[in-house]
């Protein structure tokens, strides 16, 4: 048995599937799974620190033609001449060729098919860039999720949206796994160097990738007034552009209090721990999460949190953990407001609660073996699991 899984990008700027996927591999080695990665090259300069850190498998083929498709002839070829047996096809897309590749390489006598729509099925994703899905729906991407073998949601409310939709492929329930932030031993003020930041200030955190679904332009928007009220405070963005979005944030920007948004880019490795050991709260905005790895990661690394009731995350008003609202700027701005007036104690509190739930439920190596059981099952050499959803 080998799980290969299809994306059509890995490197470190794509942002959350560049992390969780690799991450997920990882895990599965650690249990003896057989598995790889396989993308394409879309910028001509692929890197992923993880994937090369952990020699994880990860076949990168070239881009052939324009970037907006991501045609690749010899992804097409590596997975139309698979002909190991019990190959499972993890495709981690919609939309684009290289789920349509997944697709094909599967729609034949003998394969096995795991789509996993990373929350490209919610109602906020299929109004963006409407056209282009109408035809990608009608060309392949119903006929793709009605004859996988399973699709894969990390949460009710993504399996909510595949319903929606009318599909009724089975439905595996398997949440992403977190490899808790490694919080350093360094004083605050040690921390706040490494990254060339004052430590007079309090900061807010923004980390994820720069992208419209974001919520980037609403936290702007409530930071005008905000950084005004709280002049100790100062915003970070922080994050990988991969659609050129940061001019649209610069712009935003300049209404705010001057000075009082730092907008860095992508922070990995060192620099990143170091951000998340000297934040105090953590806010992502967003219109639309299946997940939210950035969040899991600013809950174990002790940072209370404000999102939105697009992710899944409503329990964190249930263990005193941060706040969970509506994307909408009233409830920001008041959110907002309500975390910096609170004592730095409090604060902590919510943090440890955020890591304790963490630790608690989200581990790599139980979605890996829940993945295992999931394949197994798919090759007739095991029983329905509880997590399948059939309906």
């Amino acid at each position: 048995m080998k799980l290969i899984s299809v994306i059509e990008n890995v490197a470190d700027e794509y942002g959350g599937p560049s992390l969780s996927l690799p991450s997920l591999h990882f895990a599965l080695n650690q249990i003896e799974v057989k598995n790889e990665i396989v993308t394409v090259d879309s910028t001509g300069k692929h890197q992923n620190s993880f994937i090369e850190k952990y020699c994880i498998d990860c076949k990168v083929f070239n881009l052939n033609g324009l970037r907006i498709f991501n045609y690749s002839r010899g992804l097409v070829k590596y997975l139309e001449n698979l002909n190991e047996k019990e190959v499972i096809i993890y495709s981690n897309n919609t939309w684009n060729h290289s789920a349509y590749a997944a697709y094909k390489a599967t729609n034949r006598e003998n394969g096995i098919h795991i789509i996993s729509p990373r929350g490209s099925l919610f109602e906020w994703s299929l109004s963006q860039s409407k056209l282009k899905k109408k035809l990608a729906w009608y060309i392949f991407q119903k006929n793709a999720l009605n004859s996988a073998n399973a699709i894969h949601v990390t949460s009710l409310d993504e399996y909510q949206a595949v319903r929606n939709l009318g599909i009724k492929t089975p439905v595996a329930l398997i949440p992403h796994g977190i490899f808790p932030v490694e919080l350093g031993v360094r004083s605050r003020e040690e921390e706040c160097e490494s990254v060339s930041l004052d430590p007079a200030y309090k900061y807010v955190l923004f980390m994820s990738r720069l992208h419209k679904k974001k919520g980037l332009e609403l936290l702007l928007s409530s930071w005008i007034n905000l950084s005004r009220s709280f002049e100790g405070w100062k915003l970070i963005i922080a994050g990988p552009d991969y659609e050129n979005y940061s001019k649209v944030i610069s712009e935003a920007s300049k209404a705010c209090r001057e000075n009082s948004v730092l907008i860095l880019g992508m922070v990995k490795g060192a620099k990143k721990n170091a951000l998340f050991s000297i934040a105090d709260f953590f806010v992502l905005p967003s219109y639309s999460e299946n997940f939210g790895v950035a969040i899991a990661e600013a809950l174990s690394a002790n940072l209370p949190v404000i999102t939105t009731n697009n992710t899944p995350w409503a329990q964190l008003n249930d263990i005193n953990a941060g706040f969970i609202i509506d994307a909408d700027l009233s409830q920001l701005i008041f959110s907002m407001n309500k975390m910096m007036e609170l004592d730095s104690a409090d604060r902590r509190l919510m943090g440890e609660n955020g890591r304790t739930e963490v630790e608690l439920n989200y581990s790599w190596e139980a979605s890996a073996s829940s993945m295992k059981v999931l394949c197994e099952y798919l090759v007739g050499k095991g029983e329905k699991p509880d997590f399948l959803i059939i309906d």
